[in-house]
């Protein structure tokens, strides 16, 4: 892989397409603008001529070709990068509008093998929108872990069989949380306030359950 830093699509990449290529309804969502402009997007508003000649010739033709979905490695190796959540089904969000094939597919969080364009292109909402795996979280019997890049709270149920290590974030939390092998690091970064951060980690101890300062989230942790 070259140097420099790999992209997954969102939901506010979404929204930038969606207010960057309107269709009309019934075929999408008619308030397109307004959603955008209400989750952070005001700034498309202030730009200058020529940021927005940048915006609409160059940014905006790149969020339309990126994954939903990012891979990396082979065998123990594997991990996977998306912006919410690996699972089926449908997404009940009071900001979501789109109802697809994922509104009658059962509810299942994906394995390796489940990963390809034929399976990701019927869930887009639950991959930049999902919030159901990090609410299936019972406090009450998570564990917490120090470790080099912070505190780091295990699930009930940490890992989710055949599905490698997969980073996420949309959901702002106070810690990392690790649940059904998705690794929530979404620090809430946006925000700028004391405990808020940008979380940068290196994917070989998290793999190998170092426990040098690292994550022990690796083939280490517990089976479900």
């Amino acid at each position: 892989m070259s140097r420099g830093f790999m992209r997954c699509e969102g939901n506010h990449e979404d929204m930038l397409l969606d207010y960057a290529y309107p269709v009309v309804a019934p075929y999408a969502y008619g308030r397109a603008t307004d959603l955008l402009l209400r989750n952070g997007g005001r700034w498309v508003l202030d730009l200058d001529k020529s940021e927005q000649d940048e915006l609409w010739e160059d940014l905006v033709p790149r969020v339309a070709k990126l994954p939903y979905v990012i891979t990396v490695g082979e065998g123990a190796a594997r991990f996977h990068v998306a912006h919410a959540e690996l699972m089926t089904g449908y997404v009940d969000e009071v900001s979501t509008w789109f109802k697809g094939k994922e509104s009658s597919s059962p509810k299942q969080v994906l394995t390796d093998t489940m990963i390809n364009d034929e399976v990701l292109a019927t869930m887009i909402e639950p991959l930049t929108w999902g919030r159901r795996l990090i609410r299936e979280i019972r406090m009450g019997e998570a564990s917490e872990v120090d470790t080099s890049y912070g505190k780091l709270v295990a699930s009930h149920k940490p890992r989710s069989s055949g599905l490698a290590l997969t980073y996420v974030g949309h959901t702002p939390l106070k810690c990392m949380v690790l649940h059904a092998s998705h690794l929530f690091i979404d620090r809430g970064a946006y925000a700028r306030k004391r405990n808020s951060c940008l979380v940068v980690l290196d994917h070989q101890p998290c793999r190998s359950g170092s426990t040098h300062g690292g994550m022990i989230v690796g083939p280490n942790y517990p089976d479900c």
